[in-house]
C-alpha cells in the first residue's frame, strides 16, 4: 500500500481534506480529525485473529470494513498519511505505565511517533487507548493540553495526563528510533501472549461528540465536565453501546458480539 493511496483512501472515506504544508496546523488538524473517526479497539485479538500490521492489511480493516484497531494498527496507518502529506516522521516504542508508578517495570509494548518540524521534534500519537491524545505535543518538558512531558537523566522521556488531581503517568519512550522488526514482534507479543491485557479484556476509546468515551468490558465511561460511568446491563445494550464507536455499525457481526459478550461478562 502506496502512502498516498492510504491518505486518498482515509480522505475518500471520511471527507476529510488535508492541509499538504506539512506544517504544524496541518499535523493537528489530522490528529484532531483521526481520534474523532477511528476508535481504539481490541476485538479481533478477543477473537484469536491475528493482527496484521503490514499496510495493505490496515487500510482494509480500517479504512474499507470500518473497525478500529490499537497502536500498531493505528499509528502505522497514521504515519503512512503523514509521510504522504510530507511529513517527517520516526517509529519509537514505548513502555506503558498506566494505573501504576512511572518507573514500573514494563515491556515495550505500545508504538508512538515523533514528527520533525523546523527542527523541533513533536510526539504525534493516536493508539494509546486510555486517553486519546487530540493533538501533537511538541517535545518539551512542561504541561501542555492537560498533558505532562518530563525527561530523566538518562534522556528517556515520561508522558503523564492531569486528571484533576494529580497527573497520571502513560507511558515512556526513548527519543531514539526502533527498527521495523521491533514493532513487528512487540505486535505479536501483545496479541498472542497468554498473559496479555488485550486477550482477555475488552478495551475500546474514542472522541464521540468531543469527548473521551471508553468501555472496558461492560463498563463505559464519558469523560465530559463530569464524569460519568455506567455499566452494560444486557447484550442488547452491550451491542448498542459497540456499535456507536464506529462510524458504520456494521463494521462489527452481532455473532462477533456474542462471543465477546460471553468472554467479558463472566
Amino acid at each position: 500500500m502506496h502512502a498516498q493511496s492510504a491518505l486518498q483512501r482515509f480522505c475518500d472515506t471520511f471527507s476529510f481534506t488535508p492541509d499538504m504544508s506539512a506544517d504544524l496546523p496541518a499535523l493537528q488538524a489530522l490528529q484532531q480529525f483521526y481520534v474523532q473517526h477511528l476508535p481504539f479497539e481490541n476485538i479481533d485479538v478477543l477473537l484469536g485473529k491475528s493482527i496484521s500490521i503490514e499496510p495493505t492489511d490496515v487500510v482494509e480493516k480500517l479504512l474499507i470494513n470500518r473497525r478500529g484497531g490499537y497502536c500498531f494498527e493505528h499509528n502505522t496507518l497514521f504515519r503512512l498519511m503523514l509521510e504522504a502529506m510530507g511529513f517527517n516522521v520516526s517509529t519509537h516504542l514505548a513502555r506503558v505505565v498506566w494505573g501504576a508508578a512511572e518507573n514500573a517495570a514494563s515491556p515495550e509494548t505500545h508504538m508512538v511517533l515523533l514528527v520533525e518540524l523546523q527542527g523541533r521534534q513533536y510526539l504525534a500519537d493516536v493508539g494509546f487507548g486510555g486517553v486519546s491524545l487530540t493533538r501533537p505535543l511538541l517535545l518539551e518538558q512542561g504541561e501542555q493540553h492537560g498533558f505532562i512531558l518530563k525527561q530523566d537523566n538518562v534522556g528517556d522521556w515520561l508522558l503523564s495526563v492531569n486528571l484533576g488531581d494529580k497527573a497520571h503517568p502513560m507511558y515512556r519512550f526513548r527519543q531514539r528510533a526502533c527498527e521495523a522488526v521491533d514493532i513487528v514482534v512487540a505486535n505479536h507479543f501483545v496479541s498472542t501472549w497468554p498473559q496479555s491485557h488485550f486477550r482477555h479484556h475488552l478495551l475500546m476509546a474514542r472522541i464521540i461528540d468531543g469527548v473521551q468515551v471508553n468501555m472496558t468490558d461492560l463498563r463505559q465511561t464519558t469523560h465530559g465536565e463530569t464524569r460519568r460511568e455506567t455499566h452494560v446491563q444486557n447484550f442488547a445494550e452491550f451491542c448498542s453501546r459497540v456499535k456507536a464507536f464506529f462510524t458504520d455499525e456494521k463494521a462489527i457481526s452481532e455473532a462477533e458480539l456474542e462471543v465477546i459478550y460471553r468472554k467479558v461478562g463472566q
